[in-house]
């Protein structure tokens, strides 16, 4: 659980994605997890575990094994059972998901106020790099770019690449 912050980078995103930019996304989280592996060393790549980005980061990661074998992914979770009211299918993927993770660490074992945002510090606090997608200005995502930012990491983000990208 010490981490190298030079070899570490984690993952920040919204819950609700834009289905017909899904692909745009991941490509995008390829192309700048290939990009911190091969020119910064990162090995380390660190995901909240929440249904949206966190997942479709996890996924793609999990993907990229195939090229770069010593990937590691870890999976900071707010607290046990977190994923208890979410849908059959995101569950489902969420387990595959751990079943992959090379490590998962727990804010706390049981849901309390702000386990949330902790969550999102310690991804931060034990990161160098942070790769986003931001689109709106307030809550959670919002709150841990700015926490990124303020504690001076490289932050990516996708939804600046993407917007490029499309003029």
């Amino acid at each position: 659980m010490i981490y190298d912050k030079n070899s570490t980078c984690c993952f920040t995103g919204h819950r609700e994605l834009p289905v017909q930019l899904l692909g745009k996304i991941s490509s995008a989280i390829s192309s700048e997890a290939t990009r911190l592996y091969t020119e910064n060393s990162v090995r380390n790549f660190i995901t909240g575990g929440a249904v949206g980005f966190d997942l479709l980061a996890a996924e793609t990661l999990i993907g990229m094994r195939f090229f770069f074998k010593d990937i590691r992914l870890i999976l900071a979770l707010p607290c046990e059972y977190h994923y208890s009211k979410w849908s059959e299918n995101e569950k489902q993927r969420f387990f595959n998901i751990a079943e992959s993770a090379d490590e998962t660490v727990y804010v706390t074992r049981k849901y309390e106020n702000g386990c949330m945002l902790r969550r999102d510090r310690f991804m931060v606090d034990v990161s160098r790099y942070c790769i986003s997608y931001c689109v709106r200005r307030a809550g959670g995502t919002y709150y841990t770019v700015r926490y990124a930012y303020k504690n001076n990491l490289d932050v990516t983000e996708i939804s600046e690449i993407i917007r490029h990208r499309a003029e």
